[in-house]
């Protein structure tokens, strides 16, 4: 080997030495991962004993976590861990599947269960329906927290029966298993919305509080309408994502 070959060797071998921003940052992050959501961390005074590190550096890698959403900070009060939100992809999931994949444990209260005229706008969604469809108003939970509440249109055709069944569970399972009408594409829209004291009451938070609203109308495999579903979701939990790529000319 030549003496150029063990210069370039030593190169690549070469580390990059952490900065102490950077061990502060990581450092945060690892305390984050193991509190509770909104649990107060430690002053500034005890993590910058703690860390070895100045205020001033301290204070940098904390601002770095709130920029990407980990933390907040309550003015008189502290610094908290911030709730995670849950991002809804741009797949055709359901709430029992959402909250599996991240662990959480679905459950739901059935608020309202009724048939009604039909909706202009589940006429104008669907096309070629009857007068009167079936109405499942839910509250859906995870691990125990509202998550969400579910204003679900079904038509009567599809499922005759359906206010003998348990709504409690999965109403996609419930319509594929019990009427093979599974829902197998759909429609999806999202509107920000706030909150209004009925929902901000249901969702225990406050009134005028920011909300996602999912507008989705379901199709079977056959192109048929199944189902006309408002879903509204607490915007500081749940978060849209979508994968693009650029359309061929």
């Amino acid at each position: 080997m030549d003496a150029d070959e063990e210069t370039g060797g030593a190169a690549e071998m070469s580390i990059v030495k952490e900065t102490k921003k950077q061990a502060t940052t990581r450092a945060l992050k690892q305390l984050v991962s193991e509190l509770k959501p909104h649990s107060k961390i430690p002053s500034e005074r005890e993590l910058s004993e703690d860390l070895g590190v100045s205020r001033m550096t301290l204070r940098e890698a904390i601002g770095d976590l709130q920029d990407d959403g980990l933390l907040y900070s309550i003015p008189g009060s502290g610094t908290f861990v911030r709730e995670q939100r849950i991002p809804k992809r741009a797949h055709l999931t359901s709430f029992t599947q959402d909250m599996e994949q991240r662990g959480l444990v679905p459950s739901t209260v059935v608020l309202q269960a009724e048939v009604v005229p039909t909706p202009q706008a589940v006429k104008d969604a669907w096309g070629d329906v009857g007068e009167r469809v079936f109405r499942i108003y839910r509250l859906r939970l995870g691990s125990g927290q509202p998550m969400c509440i579910e204003e679900a249109f079904i038509d009567i055709s599809v499922a005759p029966d359906l206010l003998a069944h348990d709504l409690t569970q999965s109403l996609y399972a419930l319509l594929r298993d019990n009427y093979g009408r599974g829902v197998d594409k759909a429609t999806h829209s999202v509107a920000a919305v706030p909150l209004s004291p009925a929902l901000a009451e249901l969702l225990d938070d406050e009134v005028g509080s920011p909300a996602l609203e999912f507008t989705q109308v379901g199709f079977d495999s056959g192109g048929r309408p199944v189902e006309y579903c408002i879903s509204t979701k607490k915007a500081d939990i749940f978060s849209v994502f979508y994968e693009v790529q650029v359309k061929p000319e």
